[in-house]
């Protein structure tokens, strides 16, 4: 198995360090990964794009190789209501299912 280190600051905390494991399978937290074809340019680029200025600093939330190779570790975060950061609400559960499937179906654009 490969990792990598990241560091993730978040909001005003101070910077944690994340090790994200590459091959690993996505967690078994309880969100049913959606089974229906997911691609980034219909289905998640549109709800990312309403945080694109909160999060420019970071990556591009609207780049499909952005996303992409901080797939997991954006999941994480929206996942466990980190993301986006408040004031905002977070991510509904079909939004959250469908970023799983995403990566469960390999990227599709």
């Amino acid at each position: 198995m490969k990792s990598r280190r990241k560091t993730w600051r978040h909001g005003g905390a101070p910077a944690r360090d994340i090790i994200e494991a590459v091959d690993d399978p996505l967690p078994d937290d309880g969100v049913e990964a959606k089974t229906t074809p997911v691609s980034f340019a219909s289905d998640l680029r549109p709800e990312l794009q309403r945080y694109l200025a909160q999060m420019r600093w970071r990556f591009d939330l609207t780049s499909y190789d952005d996303v992409k190779a901080s797939a997991r570790q954006i999941y994480m975060l929206i996942s466990t209501n980190q993301m986006p950061p408040p004031p905002f609400s977070p991510f509904s559960a079909d939004f959250i299912s469908s970023f799983k499937g995403w990566i469960a179906q390999g990227y599709p654009p």
